[in-house]
C-alpha cells in the first residue's frame, strides 16, 4: 500500500509490515503475523545521517536486526513521473567518486553526469580534465538549486569546485531548462529536477560519506542535504 510516493504497508498474505514516516524517512516498523492468534511486534527504525535505514530497535531496547523488507520510495511523484515520461521530460543525474585516490578525503575527485531528452553533459573523459572535488561540488549544487526551487531567482549558474564543468538552470514557462556550454540537456518540472538531484546526492552520501575523515566537508554536505531535503518537500 502506497501513500503517494511512500510505501506504507506490504503483505505476503501471512506477514504484514507497516511503516510510519516523517516526510520521506521511515520512523517505525510494525510486524503483524496473521494466524489464529494475531501477533504484533513493534520496532523503531534507526537511520544513518542521510536517512537510510540501518537497523531496528525492539520495544525493550535491544537491536532487532535490519528492516525486514526494503523501505522503498520513488524519487519522483508518480503522477508527475508519468506525465514527464509521456512528455519526454526526464533527467537522470549521477554523482560518482573516482577510484584509486588513496585514503578517502573530503576533497576527493569525482564526476557528474546529467542525461535528458535534449542531450547529456558529464565531467568525465575530457581533455583538459573536468573532474571536480565532488563532495564540495554537490554541496554547492544543492545550495544553488535551492535558491531556484524556492523562487528566490529565475536562473542560476553552477560551476563545480576546482573544475571548468558547469551547468545553467533557468525557469521557463515549460519548466526548468538544464543546459551545459555544449548545449541543452532537458526541460523538466521543478519537482522532477529537485527529487532527481536529491536522490543522486543521497546515494553519494550513502556510499561514501561515512568513510570521510572529520575535516568539515562531510558536515557541510550533511547540512546542505538536510536543507535541500526540506526544499524538495515543498516542490
Amino acid at each position: 500500500m502506497w501513500d503517494a510516493t511512500t510505501l506504507c504497508e506490504e503483505t505476503n498474505g501471512h506477514i504484514t509490515l507497516t511503516w510510519t514516516h516523517q516526510d520521506l524517512h521511515p520512523l517505525t516498523q510494525t510486524e503483524r503475523i496473521d494466524h489464529a492468534e494475531v501477533d504484533d511486534r513493534f520496532f523503531a527504525i534507526v537511520t544513518d545521517l542521510v536517512g537510510t535505514p540501518t537497523h531496528l530497535l525492539a520495544e525493550d531496547g535491544p537491536t532487532a536486526g535490519t528492516p525486514a523488507a526494503p523501505i522503498r520510495r520513488i524519487t519522483v511523484p508518480i503522477a508527475q513521473l508519468l506525465t514527464s515520461l509521456l512528455a519526454g521530460s526526464i533527467v537522470i543525474t549521477e554523482f560518482s567518486v573516482r577510484p584509486d585516490q588513496g585514503d578517502p578525503s573530503g576533497f576527493d575527485l569525482g564526476d557528474m553526469m546529467w542525461r535528458g531528452e535534449l542531450g547529456e553533459a558529464g565531467s568525465a573523459g575530457h581533455v583538459p580534465d573536468q573532474g571536480m572535488m565532488i563532495y564540495v561540488s554537490v554541496t554547492e549544487l544543492m545550495d544553488c538549486l535551492g535558491r531556484l526551487l524556492q523562487g528566490r531567482t529565475r536562473s542560476v549558474s553552477f560551476t563545480g569546485a576546482d573544475t571548468s564543468f558547469g551547468l545553467a538552470f533557468r525557469m521557463t514557462t515549460k519548466g526548468i531548462r538544464v543546459a551545459a556550454p555544449s548545449g541543452p540537456v532537458a526541460v523538466v518540472g521543478p519537482a522532477v529536477l529537485a527529487r532527481t538531484t536529491l536522490s543522486a546526492a543521497e546515494e553519494l552520501a550513502r556510499l561514501h560519506l561515512d568513510g570521510l575523515p572529520p575535516d568539515g566537508v562531510a558536515d557541510d554536505y550533511v547540512a546542505a542535504l538536510k536543507k535541500f531535503r526540506l526544499t524538495v518537500n515543498t516542490c
